[in-house]
């Protein structure tokens, strides 16, 4: 693993081979072996990334992915980071081969996220993932209905369960943001991330990179379904993920403001203080994407 970079070019008549030998690593009786296997293919990887290549290790990363998620299970976080950015590494590659892994690998990042034996540094390396995926792959992801399904039930459960603050955790999730903050002497800025903030985050880059005729339907059932929830979690997972949609999915909000103001208004007056808190977020995303449509509410 640590000559891939030195010795890379000269092993590609070898690549066959090596691709036999990984295989068998993988499948080892021995987690040694496997999580050996694991770090000298995934630095492999990493190095083709962009090369064509990387079509003749596509077919072990269902090994791979299997190896890290018992890692995850065990314990071997550093296992499961390797290889969180070794997919990141993947995520914009051309290779027609490893698109066809994209459900599996968004999966995986899944996983990682709702794991609570994870440190978060590294659930949040599996939420970079399924929101670069929904960057690079948008169409892909979208038409996976199964998935899409699965991603926002996902992020959805992630807001709902997280004791942390709902309203704003989109902009503590933005880099650009986070800048901003951090300049801010009078602002105390958590370092860490949050359930809430990963999930907001990869929210908020499915709701403006996934074509909307895939993701603006299940977007909005799951938000509304919420909204008339009697459980004030799920209510404050629903405005906060209609807040969070509302510069992604601007357009086709625009045509829904007759069902959506009122459900912010009532919001507003929850019981529930969160829930006021994250209606309060939500009317200040639709103010600014929704124009001007939304000056007609203005009363």
């Amino acid at each position: 693993a640590e000559m891939t970079d030195t010795v890379g070019e000269h092993l590609k008549s070898h690549f066959q081979e090596l691709s036999h030998l990984f295989s068998r690593g993988l499948g080892d009786d021995s987690p040694k072996v496997q999580k050996a296997a694991v770090k000298a293919l995934g630095q492999l990887m990493s190095y083709l990334a962009e090369e064509s290549e990387i079509d003749i290790f596509c077919n072990l990363i269902p090994s791979v992915l299997q190896v890290a998620a018992s890692c995850a299970q065990s314990g071997d976080e550093d296992t499961v980071a390797v290889v969180l950015d070794v997919l990141y590494d993947l995520t914009f590659s051309t290779s027609a081969a490893l698109a066809q892994h994209t459900h599996a690998i968004t999966s995986f990042g899944l996983m990682c996220m709702s794991s609570p034996s994870l440190d978060i540094r590294v659930r949040d390396s599996g939420a970079l993932i399924v929101a670069t995926l929904a960057e690079a792959r948008p169409k892909v992801l979208g038409r996976d209905e199964a998935l899409v399904n699965q991603v926002l039930d996902t992020l959805f459960r992630l807001i709902e369960n997280s004791p942390s603050s709902a309203a704003g955790a989109l902009f503590e999730s933005n880099p650009a943001w986070r800048d901003d903050l951090e300049g801010n002497e009078d602002d105390e800025f958590e370092d860490s991330p949050t359930e809430t903030s990963m999930a907001q985050g990869t929210l908020d880059m499915i709701a403006c990179e996934v074509p909307k005729k895939y993701i603006f339907e299940p977007l909005m059932t799951r938000c509304i379904s919420r909204l008339q929830s009697p459980n004030p979690s799920q209510r404050k997972a629903g405005i906060a993920g209609l807040g969070v949609i509302a510069e992604g999915c601007s357009e086709p909000l625009r045509e829904h403001l007759g069902d959506v103001m009122p459900l912010v208004f009532t919001a507003a007056g929850d019981t529930d203080p969160q829930v006021r808190e994250c209606a309060c977020f939500a009317l200040g995303q639709l103010s600014e994407h929704c124009r001007p449509e939304i000056l007609g509410y203005s009363s």
